[in-house]
């Protein structure tokens, strides 16, 4: 129902009524009823209340207080509808004097008459029939806009919900349960489970529960599931769904299901008083300031009362960081003032101080202000870099950004990149994602449960253990890989030592716990907590000669090409810039000895080689003499390259030529035809959809399928290439063999050796594909150039492969291994 309905209206009164509580002598109770009446009938008419007004309402004296006031909320909920429609006494509406006289079924018609009137003509001719308005009076109707959205209920419900609040001291919780209209049906207003507990768990969206979550979906019967039921957006829970799904019914299929559930979530230990403090006043800031916004940008005629906000607030928060005064504020890259009107034109836009490609960071601390044309000349640089080539200048940048927070000025540094990599969190980036995964898989785990036990009881059967006190009592029972007593992130069994932890765990325990939190704070607790008694006689040892013996199930990346249906890729189709093809003709022959593709690129981006290929001989000479200075000998590679990188920007400042055509050799260019079925543009394939192994000659072989080609179907058979080959498996990224180590100077396999891996990455172009134990983890590339760092790649060649036995095998949800014969794809 929308929500500029009068019940809705109503309902959202009611319910922040509901909410109150009045702290004495720290005791809360909630309203009485009839000042709860006092409250809506003055709310409900379109009344603005500021707090002082209600505590003066209240009759509270200077020591009590209001939750919600404490809690940061600037002002209860009023009608907004009849706030625009009878306005004040210094600014009145249109309805000044006939709103309230009208009956609930006139003001629905009027409403509802706004909003689907097509044209003014319509509106005006059916107030003027039905009302007898005057045209000042219709004037000013168009000028009204209602509040945007909906609440979650029919208007039957919302007006049975309404009665029963209003009718006595009770929240929507017991309205709900009260209400004749739902008197017939099981609800809880925050319990959907079903009344039985299913047998295994179907996909998340299957579950109705789920459903009400994600709220995306169509429920048209004709739609594809995913589009019909709806689908969490988020990449990462999506994904962790899919796989906890497969690990809980594997585990229910073998044991059976379980009696209770326990996850570790991404929430922190019960905060001190001290802690809730702060984040209260946090909250109050960020709301006082919201309101200013608003009440500014209205002010400035930028934005129209009740209209959403977009990135309104996010631009003027990001606008007075740059400075006291609006004189003052600037572009931190060109110093090109940047004025409130401008503001909120596409002319200025949010930028990325560091770029996001490179550090994820989406946060506040890492946006700034930049005008559109800066945005797009200094790309995916960060200032620094983007400095270091002329782009900007870096000491007047520094300047204009030194009084800045501290996590943003920081980012205007020439070495800003190696400060973030020195810094950065992977972990924190994804927090968000973790707390919002934690309450979903909790939801999606009850659905195995029936609400009612068989003694008539509803119990939890799953519950959430926060992931600090995971961590504080892991390193307290020193239940850690390796030696040094802390969590091995480069280890993916570092999870089941984390769930062996958890299993042990008990309610009591975590009560003990967060009272503690409570009392001096989860930073104190974490360093004064003694080390409780072991769960169970020799308890370390037993989980770490379990977790020594586990094989980590990997996600193989198989996706799901179909030629048939080619909008549905399973993986990137090609490389982002198009290509165009040079003709075989007489003039273009020296350019065919380059390349046979041409290709524009950025004059900035432009590497020694990328130099010699540029398709204009004049340009090419010119260039390559502007940047000899950059190929003097002795230099170091990097040296050369930033200087290289200056001289390009020059060249191109002073040339105007910002992009070049670059001629490329590209024997995989792959077409795209326009309607008469010509070819108007050439891509370079994407990714490696997967890699078949070929036996033929008694040697192994790789034939690669591209993304593109598995959509299209359009690849060329590896029976083509050896007609009298065998097929020996298929590789994709994510799938394990096993297979021997081989020692080059004896020739032969090495015994004892054999061992299950992961294939990280194919490189058919190199004959060979990347592999690393199934329990390494991290950043793999980095690590392998770590000295420090034992592990190294395993560079498996596709002939080696057979010299080593290499075979395919599955570790299925419980970490069994299956071999997939040789000939099976």
């Amino acid at each position: 129902m929308p929500r500029w309905h009068p019940a809705a209206q109503q309902f959202i009164i009611l319910q922040q009524l509901a909410n109150i509580r009045i702290i004495r002598d720290s005791v809360e109770k909630p309203l009485d009823q009839e000042i709860r009446t006092v409250l809506f009938d003055a709310l409900n008419s379109g009344m603005k209340l500021t707090w002082t007004k209600v505590r003066q309402i209240l009759k509270l004296g200077s020591n009590d207080e209001i939750n919600l006031q404490t809690g940061g909320l600037k002002e209860l909920h009023f009608n907004q509808v009849s706030a625009a429609l009878i306005g004040t006494v210094k600014k009145p509406g249109p309805f000044k004097e006939e709103w309230l006289t009208y009956d609930q079924t006139t003001r629905e018609d009027i409403l509802y008459k706004i909003t689907e009137s097509e044209t003014s003509e319509d509106l005006f001719d059916w107030l003027e029939k039905t009302l007898n308005l005057t045209e000042a009076q219709v004037e000013e109707i168009e000028k009204v806009r209602l509040p945007e959205g909906h609440i979650r209920f029919c208007k039957e419900v919302a007006e049975a919900l309404v009665t029963e609040m209003r009718s006595d001291t009770i929240d929507y919780s017991q309205a709900v349960l009260r209400a004749p209209i739902l008197a017939e049906v099981d609800i809880n207003h925050s319990d959907f489970r079903q009344d039985n507990g299913l047998p295994n768990l179907p996909r998340y969206n299957e579950v109705p529960v789920l459903q009400r979550m994600i709220g995306n979906g169509t429920g048209n019967l004709e739609d594809p599931t995913d589009k019909r039921l709806g689908k969490i957006t988020n990449p990462t829970v999506h994904i962790a769904l899919g796989q906890f799904r497969r690990v809980i019914n594997m585990l229910i299929h073998h044991y059976g299901k379980p009696e209770e559930i326990i996850l570790e979530s991404a929430r922190d230990l019960n905060k001190s008083p001290k802690e809730k403090d702060e984040i209260q006043k946090m909250i109050k800031f960020n709301t006082d300031r919201n309101d200013r916004f608003r009440e500014d940008l209205e002010k400035a005629d930028l934005l129209k009362p009740g209209q959403k906000v977009g990135d309104r607030f996010l631009k003027m928060r990001l606008w007075e960081e740059l400075g006291q005064t609006a004189a003052d504020r600037c572009s931190p890259f060109s110093g090109r003032q940047i004025c409130l009107t401008e503001l909120h034109t596409d002319s200025v836009e949010i930028e990325h101080i560091l770029p996001f490609a490179e550090t994820f960071d989406d946060s506040p601390a890492n946006k700034t202000l930049a005008f559109r044309d800066e945005n797009s000349k200094k790309g995916k640089l960060s200032p620094g870099d983007a400095a270091s080539i002329g782009l900007f200048d870096q000491q007047e940048m520094v300047q204009r950004t030194k009084h800045l927070p501290r996590n943003k000025a920081w980012r205007f540094l020439p070495d800003a990149m190696q400060i973030f990599e020195e810094q950065k969190s992977f972990d924190d980036r994804q927090l968000h994602a973790t707390g919002y995964l934690s309450k979903v898989v909790r939801a999606y785990s009850e659905a195995l449960f029936d609400k009612t036990d068989s003694d008539g009881k509803q119990r939890e059967h799953v519950w959430m253990l926060p992931g600090k006190m995971t961590a504080m009592l892991r390193h307290r029972w020193a239940v850690n890989l390796g030696d040094h007593n802390r969590k091995d992130r480069s280890d993916h069994r570092h999870h089941a030592v984390d769930a062996a932890v958890i299993g042990v765990i008990d309610r009591a325990m975590i009560k003990r716990l967060q009272d503690n939190a409570k009392t001096i704070g989860a930073q104190t607790l974490s360093r004064v907590l003694p080390s409780p008694p072991e769960p169970f006689p020799d308890f370390r040892n037993t989980v770490m000669m379990a977790v020594n013996n586990i094989n980590v199930s990997h996600r193989a990346k198989h996706g799901s090409a179909d030629p048939i249906k080619p909008s549905k890729t399973s993986g990137r189709l090609h490389e982002d810039t198009a290509m165009g093809l040079i003709g075989d003709l007489p003039e273009n022959q020296a350019d065919l000895t380059i390349g046979n593709v041409v290709v524009r690129k950025p004059t900035t981006s432009l590497s020694e080689k990328e130099i010699k290929q540029i398709r204009d001989p004049k340009l090419r000479l010119d260039l390559e003499n502007a940047t000899k200075p950059a190929g003097k000998a002795g230099l170091k590679k990097t040296e050369a390259d930033k200087i290289r990188l200056s001289l390009l920007a020059s060249w191109a400042n002073k040339t105007g030529n910002h992009r070049l055509r670059i001629i490329k050799a590209e024997a995989s260019a792959t077409p795209v035809y326009n309607k008469a079925g010509e070819p108007y543009k050439f891509y370079a394939p994407g990714e490696v959809h997967s890699v078949d192994i070929i036996e033929s000659d008694n040697r192994w072989h790789g034939h690669a399928l591209t993304v593109w080609d598995a959509n299209a179907g359009q690849a060329k058979k590896w029976l083509d290439i050896w007609p009298q080959g065998r097929f020996v498996m298929r590789l994709h990224k994510g799938d394990t063999i096993q297979l021997f180590d081989w020692d080059d100077d004896r020739g032969e396999i090495v015994s004892g050796s054999n061992a299950v891996k992961r294939v990280v990455r194919l490189a058919p172009s190199n004959n060979r594909i990347y592999l690393c134990g199934i329990n390494d983890a991290g950043k793999l590339n980095d690590r392998h150039n770590d000295k420090t760092d034992i592990f190294r790649w395993d560079l498996a060649g596709f002939e080696k492969q057979r010299l080593r036995r290499a075979r395919r095998v599955r570790v299925d949800e419980l970490g069994r291994l299956h071999t997939i014969p040789h000939g099976k794809v």
